[in-house]
């Protein structure tokens, strides 16, 4: 029960670091869970820490959210939900092709591959001049594009869109506040699914591997490093640094790669 508990707070503290810095939390919470959860990755499981790590963003945007309703933002709110079709579309189409490629590290390896590429290469660390109310509707269709790659284990949803959004002119805190906004649908899209069993019967098998209880304290883990670890990547964000996760996601790629063809 110790190890159990102790390899569940790991997954989330994994979760909580990742789904905000640009790392990919998917990816690396398949690599964690092959290393030491349980014998196949519990889809479930993922699912519920992302659903603490979409509390913090919540949580943090709180007044932001509340502001989205009122009369002078509410094209922001039609961009939001604009942006979010993409992503939706997307997760109908292709949940099938993740939950029969979630386990595979080769598919990860790929996904890191790409978000190191984006953060380096597309990524614009020049402060832009585009905020959120002077956003158009290609800018947030061209963004939630972007979000539907982070269905793919290894590619970040923070990486990619902010490098979009950045690419695109916006400033680091417009790209970050939107991005996040993206998440918010996205996330709980994905945790409805899974909890009211919306996929197919046969998508659905053998995903949720690890008790209740154990569920919880990682979500817990996962709001509270979560929390922590956006108010960071918006700093660093400030400081015009993400090309050096860029590296890192890099690096990880080619180091599983050659560990997968090793084996």
């Amino acid at each position: 029960m110790e190890t159990e508990v102790f390899d569940i707070v790991l997954l989330a503290l994994i979760q909580g670091v990742t789904e905000f810095l640009p790392i990919s939390s998917s990816g690396h919470l398949v690599i964690g869970q092959i290393l030491i959860g349980p014998g196949q990755p519990d889809l479930q499981l993922t699912i519920v820490l992302h659903m603490g790590t979409l509390l913090a963003i919540v949580t943090y945007y709180c007044r932001d959210l509340v502001a989205l309703v009122r009369p002078g933002n509410r094209r922001v709110l039609f961009l939001v939900i604009f942006g979010t079709l993409p992503i939706i579309i997307a997760g109908v189409m292709l949940r099938g092709v993740v939950a029969e490629n979630f386990q595979h590290l080769w598919f990860t390896a790929a996904g890191l591959g790409a978000t190191g590429i984006m953060l380096i290469f597309l990524h614009n660390e020049d402060a832009g001049l585009t905020g959120l109310n002077d956003m158009n509707s290609a800018t947030a269709l061209t963004i939630g594009f972007f979000q539907c790659l982070a269905i793919v284990p290894g590619v970040s949803r923070s990486g990619s869109t902010i490098a979009i959004a950045t690419r695109l002119g916006m400033t680091p805190d417009a790209a970050a506040t939107y991005t996040f906004f993206l998440a918010i649908p996205a996330i709980a899209g994905a945790g409805i699914a899974c909890f009211t069993k919306a996929a197919p019967a046969e998508e659905m098998t053998d995903i949720a591997t690890v008790s209740l209880p154990l569920q919880a304290v990682g979500f817990v883990v996962s709001f509270g490093v979560g929390l922590l670890a956006l108010i960071l990547l918006l700093k660093i964000l400030k400081r015009g640094n993400l090309h050096y996760f860029g590296y890192y996601c890099l690096t990880l790629s080619v180091a599983i790669f050659i560990i997968e063809f090793a084996r």
